[in-house]
């Protein structure tokens, strides 16, 4: 029984010393991400850190982190999931919430006109926009 103990104590401090290093490698590479300023550079760094050895938790928040960047780089609209459904997000990826209708209609106009299948879902004091398609067939111009 003393066996078993001492082998989860080991696996224990083996799991806590990837999650740090773990962390390590998120830190530093989204102060990368935060960094850059050039659309393909970022597109370099997601290859670097998809050949990367991270766990994959990490390298999906890290690829998340380039997407927002270049949506925002661009100038594009960016998207966040939240319980399945994709929503419009804010600069951290979150859904993005409209304090008024009015500041929401327009958002919604300026995506439709852009080719997105958008529509307002309103909360009990806020509004939200749900993307059904998340991007457009064509890019939108700049």
């Amino acid at each position: 029984m003393s066996g078993e103990t001492f082998v989860s104590r080991n696996e224990l401090k083996k799991s806590k010393h990837r999650n740090m290093e773990a962390n390590k490698f998120y830190n530093h590479v989204s102060s990368w991400i935060k960094s850059y300023r050039n659309a393909e550079a970022l597109q370099r760094l997601r290859a670097f850190i998809n050949s990367s050895t991270q766990p994959v938790d990490i390298k999906e928040k890290l690829n998340g982190e380039i997407d927002r960047k270049i949506a925002g780089l661009k100038q594009r609209p960016m998207f966040a999931m939240n319980n399945g459904i994709c929503y419009l997000a804010d600069s951290e990826g979150h859904p993005q919430v409209f304090t008024t209708r009015f500041s929401a209609v327009c958002k919604l106009a300026e995506l439709k006109m852009n080719g997105y299948d958008a529509e307002l879902k309103p909360g009990s004091v806020f509004y939200r926009i749900q993307i059904n398609e998340p991007a457009p067939m064509e890019e939108m111009a700049a």
